[in-house]
């Protein structure tokens, strides 16, 4: 009898103290951190993006489109003993069509519909989070999705489901300014990720 009563108490004791620790961690998620400091996204540093393979500084890696990385720490020989370094769980469950945009450690991943977080390359842990207000009852074609986001200066640019293009500061995720591109009520939508050209930001 006495061995039953001390582990019920111990199970009631442990109880909140797991339920606190789930809330913080929830809270932590939800706080915004400054993300470090990076050299200024020019459109030199664009037009000569291979030459940062550490980088990943547009939605293709480059003007050509070429999805090619010239890291090669990574090779046939040891391929397979690589690891998981870490994981981050997007809260959309419904699509996943991003491709994150990685400057100087950094990650900026999207996730439907309209969503933008910063985190930390080498440890997944997040600096901060922006989620795009969108209207009641949208219409928009082809699934909740986005695609990712452009980057110029220190300036970050989303498309958005509600045809909206969004600045943000890369370091805080603050809203600069936001735009309607097209009427969402007659039809239209943005999935795609912006493309820098020059001092122009390209989106449809």
């Amino acid at each position: 009898m006495m061995k039953r009563y001390t582990l019920f108490t111990l199970f009631v004791l442990v109880l909140p103290v797991s339920l606190e620790s789930q809330e913080s961690r929830q809270r932590n998620a939800d706080t915004n951190q400054v993300a470090p400091s990076f050299s200024p996204i020019t459109n030199e540093r664009l037009l000569n993006s291979d030459a940062e393979p550490q980088n990943w500084l547009m939605y293709s890696g480059n003007y050509f489109s070429q999805r090619y990385s010239g890291l090669d720490q990574i090779n046939n020989d040891n391929a397979g003993e690589l690891e998981m370094q870490w994981a981050f769980q997007l809260r959309a469950l419904d699509r996943a069509e991003t491709t994150p945009v990685v400057v100087d450690g950094v990650m900026y991943v999207t996730e439907s519909p309209s969503n933008v977080i910063a985190l930390d390359a080498r440890t997944g842990s997040q600096y901060w989070r922006y989620n795009h207000d969108l209207p009641e009852g949208l219409n928009f074609c082809c699934g909740r999705n986005n695609r990712g986001v452009a980057v110029l200066g220190d300036k970050l640019y989303m498309s958005t489901l509600d045809a909206h293009l969004v600045a943000l500061d890369a370091k805080t995720g603050r809203v600069l300014w936001d735009v309607e591109v097209a009427d969402e009520a007659t039809g239209y939508s943005k999935t795609a990720a912006p493309l820098v050209v020059g001092d122009k930001i390209i989106t449809g």
